[in-house]
């Protein structure tokens, strides 16, 4: 099984950075293959060794260095020989507007960056093995590149909205909020994200929901439909099922351990520096 760090950004950082994550496998026979559920965020990904393989729904090498943006189905990845990742989870709003990229250009599991920027990243992150080394190397990047202090727009305070408070977060709070025009809103939030309002918040529902799972291992359907705020049962299983591929009982009898870990999910007992 391939191993997995957590970490923190710095303060300076959570502008943008969510959380660093690093997933490592030194067995050049070990092959393994699980699913990558959508989250609703998105991520800076460098592979220094072997790069994973999407399997499902098309079947396609990675590269060494892209961006994985939300995506609205569960992708099948296999992961071959060694492996050393370097994954930056950002905010998908922040991450395409200071980079001026369209994530809605993306194939499945992929967004391309433009080599002359980061080409010459992954070459220094590939220097050395440390983590913190290449923590230290990304924030020296990002505070580089974006020189001025960050100011969120409404995309942003939406998209924030809508992943930190999916509970409580209802499209009637958008339209009630002295926007311009909602249409035009709409459209700069799936170019700047890469899924619709409606799309985000299913997927932010049923994120929340697994990652809950992952820390309480009794299967309670009733619990897990009224913690992600559903109130019909029908819903929340077809909802679940477009989202992870399986009905949520099938899902869970399943070892997800792999899956987590492909899918940047820590436990709660899990430490994160």
């Amino acid at each position: 099984m391939p191993t997995v760090k957590f970490y923190k950004p710095d303060a300076s950082l959570q502008w943008i950075v969510k959380q660093f994550e690093t997933i490592r496998q030194n067995n050049s026979l070990q092959m393994f293959t699980d699913k990558f559920i959508p989250r609703p965020d998105a991520a800076l990904v460098f592979h220094f060794k072997n790069i994973p393989k999407v399997i499902t729904p098309v079947n396609m090498l990675l590269q060494p260095y892209f961006i994985a943006p939300v995506v609205s189905i569960p992708n099948q990845l296999q992961i071959q020989g060694e492996l050393d990742g370097f994954i930056v989870v950002c905010k998908a709003s922040v991450l395409s507007r200071i980079f001026k990229l369209d994530m809605v250009k993306k194939s499945n599991m992929m967004v391309e960056l433009p080599a002359k920027i980061f080409a010459p990243l992954w070459e220094r992150l590939n220097k050395t093995t440390s983590d913190m080394e290449r923590m230290i190397y990304f924030s020296e990047f990002i505070h580089n590149y974006s020189l001025q202090a960050y100011k969120p727009d409404p995309v942003d305070i939406i998209y924030d909205d809508i992943v930190d408070n999916i509970l409580k977060f209802s499209m009637q709070n958008i339209s009630a909020n002295s926007f311009h025009s909602l249409s035009s809103l709409q459209r700069n939030f799936n170019k700047r994200v890469g899924v619709s309002m409606k799309r985000l918040m299913r997927i932010s529902r049923i994120y929340y929901i697994f990652k809950n799972m992952l820390n309480d291992q009794s299967f309670k359907s009733q619990k897990l439909m009224f913690e992600g705020n559903y109130y019909d049962q029908s819903h929340f299983i077809n909802d679940f099922k477009e989202i992870t591929g399986e009905p949520p009982k099938q899902f869970f009898q399943h070892n997800t351990e792999l899956c987590r870990i492909l899918s940047g999910m820590f436990k709660g007992d899990i430490s994160i520096s």
